[in-house]
């Protein structure tokens, strides 16, 4: 059989295997562009690692993402997730470090800062106007398509250019400082700029944030100037959807299903079926064949391709460097089931609505990582 006669006989154009946020999202702008989709998802509810659990009898709490952040307004917008049920509990949420001392800091306010260091004060508006600099220089690359490195298609020679230029219009000044941060670890930007230990570990905190570093370890000022980038968006501050994060993932799943694409739950995919070195569909774990003209995974690279895909349709190198890629993440959570709201000393209770930290310093969260570094509970969380 002829590898055209097999595409038109595909049951479906795409089939998205992951029903996660980036699945779904995937899934409806697919959908809207008027393909046939198949949305396969191995757990019983869509959602992924935004959903909502009721953990307690009467308590239902995001099970895993806690915050809607870095989702761009437009996004929102676009997919009209608002007509599909999306509402926002609390948007623009602020960020308070805790402190023993009970002189809590509302990270970004001079006031605050003052009253707990004058020069920590007076370095902050420069420290902030350059990073946001910084970041609003690399915010388009995470809306834009990455150019192909190692070719020679003037597409991506162009994509190329158009980031060179970014950076060059930073001015010689803020490249040269971008150069010189980017693989630092954010404790030693940290200590050139401030001395109040509890702002250091609150900024420190957002630097190393779900990966698997400390503030001591390279590359964490590139992961911080990262958030920010993606946090400069329009809308794309610190939000709680009503109902949880699973109430995101319930919007994303109507609107993937108002957009014409079809979802099924509870179906764990064993491979990548290839046919004439194109993906032409999967396999479940039931045996059932779904063939597709496309495959798009939402898994993590190791799973999709050394896993479902097989290095037997590889290249050597590329196996190799997919094998070694560093991929491990480092979060936990522990969720409690209360009495009523908690009382801090020092803290008005109307800031219990926003974001609030425990990291009084980067070397209390270094010395946590260190344990989870060994596979260790850390002694001080």
């Amino acid at each position: 059989m002829s590898a055209t006669r097999r595409a038109a006989e595909a049951r479906y154009d795409c089939i998205v295997v992951g029903g996660g946020h980036n699945g779904l999202t995937c899934a409806a702008y697919l959908a809207r562009a008027g393909r046939s989709v198949l949305v396969l998802e191995a757990a019983g509810r869509l959602g992924g690692a935004a959903v909502t659990r009721e953990f307690a009898p009467g308590f239902r709490v995001s099970a895993c993402a806690h915050l809607l952040h870095l989702m761009p307004g437009w996004l929102i917008a676009e997919l009209r997730l608002a007509s599909h049920g999306l509402k926002l509990a609390a948007e623009h949420m602020p960020t308070i470090a805790l402190s023993a001392d009970a002189a809590h800091l509302p990270v970004g306010d001079s006031g605050a800062l003052a009253a707990r260091s004058a020069a920590d004060a007076a370095a902050w508006p420069a420290w902030s106007a350059r990073l946001t600099r910084l970041a609003a220089a690399l915010r388009p690359v995470l809306s834009t398509t990455p150019p192909r490195l190692g070719t020679t298609a003037w597409k991506d020679r162009a994509a190329l250019l158009r980031l060179g230029w970014r950076l060059r219009a930073l001015g010689r000044r803020d490249m040269r400082e971008l150069l010189r941060i980017g693989a630092m670890c954010v404790q030693d930007l940290l200590d050139e700029h401030f001395e109040s230990p509890l702002l250091k570990g609150a900024l420190a905190l957002d630097a190393v944030l779900g990966t698997n570093y400390g503030p001591r370890s390279p590359g964490t000022v590139f992961t911080l100037l990262y958030r920010l980038a993606a946090a400069a968006g329009e809308g794309a501050g610190l939000a709680q959807p009503a109902g949880g994060l699973g109430a995101l993932s319930e919007a994303l799943g109507r609107a993937v299903t108002a957009a014409g694409a079809e979802t099924r739950t509870g179906v764990a995919v064993r491979r990548i079926l290839v046919r004439d070195d194109r993906a032409a569909g999967v396999l479940l774990e039931s045996g059932e064949e779904i063939t597709a003209r496309a495959v798009i995974s939402s898994t993590d690279p190791k799973t999709t391709f050394l896993s479902l895909l097989g290095s037997e349709h590889l290249d050597a190198g590329f196996v190799r460097r997919i094998s070694h890629l560093r991929s491990r993440g480092l979060a936990a959570k522990l969720h409690l089931a209360l009495d009523g709201p908690p009382r801090f000393a020092g803290l008005d209770p109307a800031a219990l609505g926003g974001r609030l930290l425990w990291a009084p310093t980067p070397e209390h969260i270094e010395r946590a990582y260190n344990h989870a570094k060994y596979g260790e509970f850390s002694a001080h969380p």
